[in-house]
């Protein structure tokens, strides 16, 4: 197994201190070598440079992947039964599971920041497979009920036309059956 970084040997508290520099974007890898250093950390600028570049590659991807989970909650909104819907959510998942990959074979220790904004990206793809999941059972209910009205409709005017052909009641019963399809 290989060395840990000397980053990743860090106490908690200045590691944390580090990543949230990183995350906040505005100090320079001096400072942030400075800001480690009056902590008591024991780190070279190359390391926090690695380490910083790496921390927002991370970052990046999964931003995007929480991006493009928000932009196609919306899209999936309006036809979330199209293919390209479906293609979407399983990209998405592939995406969220490199990144956890790619975490989990690094040095570094999974960060909780990096988990909360997986965690959110994976909540927008969960998000849009509902949306998905209403909105083709609306379209089938919406379905039946449009075609038992028909039916219904149907059985209607052929138990008219039966009746007034002179059909007994029990084979204008039949009928009915037959037309709205309830019959074993």
């Amino acid at each position: 197994m290989p060395q840990k970084s000397s980053i990743a040997r860090l106490p908690t508290q200045i590691r944390e201190q580090l990543e949230r520099m990183i995350r906040e974007g505005t100090y320079t890898i001096d400072e942030m070598v400075a800001e480690i250093r009056g902590m008591g950390g024991d780190v070279k600028r190359t390391a926090v440079g690695d380490f910083k570049q790496r921390m927002e590659e991370r970052l990046t991807r999964v931003r995007e992947a929480q991006e493009v989970g928000r932009v196609w909650v919306e899209k999936l909104g309006e036809n979330p039964d199209s293919p390209m819907g479906q293609l979407v959510a399983e990209v998405l998942k592939t995406v969220a599971f490199r990144t956890i990959t790619d975490l989990d074979a690094s040095n570094e220790t999974v960060k909780p920041m990096d988990l909360m904004l997986l965690s959110r990206a994976l909540k927008e793809i969960s998000g849009a497979q509902k949306v998905d999941h209403e909105h083709r059972r609306k379209l089938r209910d919406e379905f039946l009920t449009e075609m038992k009205a028909k039916a219904t409709a149907a059985a209607g005017v052929a138990e008219k036309e039966a009746r007034a052909a002179g059909l007994t009641d029990d084979a204008v019963a039949l009928m009915r059956k037959h037309v709205l399809g309830v019959v074993g």
